[in-house]
């Protein structure tokens, strides 16, 4: 199904592109903040490297966010500028959710 695409076929429009992507963030945010909270509670060797790992996706979350407000309002102006934004977001988005739910699954488990 191409990016962006609705199951009945019609296109979605700009505002429920931006809404879902930006709910997927919203989401991510509070998960990087339970993570947090689980980490900041445990001891052990561990510790240690889960607290680097959440670290580091707190700050990769924020850089993913802030590209993604700039190119939202960069792409406004052309359909064609919008339609490969909305790819390029869309596949950083998956690829960051990949490794941020391993370790996800790692800290809570």
């Amino acid at each position: 199904m191409p990016s962006g695409a609705r199951t009945k076929g019609m296109p979605m429009e700009r505002h429920e592109i931006k809404s879902r992507v930006d709910a997927k963030l919203d989401a991510w945010k509070r998960n990087l903040d339970v993570m947090r909270v689980k980490v900041d509670a445990s001891e052990g060797d561990e510790k240690t490297a889960y607290h680097q790992r959440v670290a580091e996706l707190e700050k990769q979350h924020e850089e993913l966010r802030m590209k993604a407000a700039q190119a939202w309002e960069s792409a406004a102006e052309t359909d064609e500028k919008w339609d490969s934004v909305v790819e390029d977001i869309e596949k950083a988005l998956d690829e960051w959710t990949k490794g941020a739910a391993r370790t996800r699954d790692d800290v809570l488990q």
